[in-house]
């Protein structure tokens, strides 16, 4: 992202929940480090990317994929809470690579973000 794109976001996000949060350049994307935190205490972080007059917001796979690497099975039931949270907040939930990713506009971006995090937790609980 661009330092301009870089700068929006930190007033938007500061604007929007006036907590504490980190922003990481990244080639294509920035990293932002939440003030939120995954059931191993971790702090958790999505990706942003600019693309075109939308932002994508993803944890590139992160919170499912930890649920499994720390031993929990992805039982239907499981699978079933996670597409449920997933489709009552619009976020794309992908069964291949286990990315959580929601699309928004310029003007929805910080509240998607503080939204998108506290979805994270939701299922990191589970």
């Amino acid at each position: 992202m661009t330092e301009k794109e870089t700068t929006f976001l930190k007033t938007e996000i500061t604007d929007c929940s006036g907590s504490l949060f980190s922003i990481q350049n990244l080639k294509t994307s920035s990293e932002i480090a939440l003030p939120l935190f995954d059931r191993h205490g971790d702090q958790i972080s999505v990706d942003v990317e600019n693309d075109g007059d939308r932002y994508l917001v993803s944890d590139d796979g992160y919170i499912v994929n930890d649920l499994i690497a720390s031993g929990i099975k992805l039982t239907d039931q499981r699978l079933e809470a996670i597409k449920r949270i997933c489709k009552q907040n619009s976020v794309v939930f992908d069964e291949e690579d286990f990315e959580l990713r929601i699309h928004c506009s310029r003007a929805d971006l910080a509240q998607t973000i503080h939204s998108f995090g506290q979805i994270l937790t939701q299922i990191s609980d589970l």
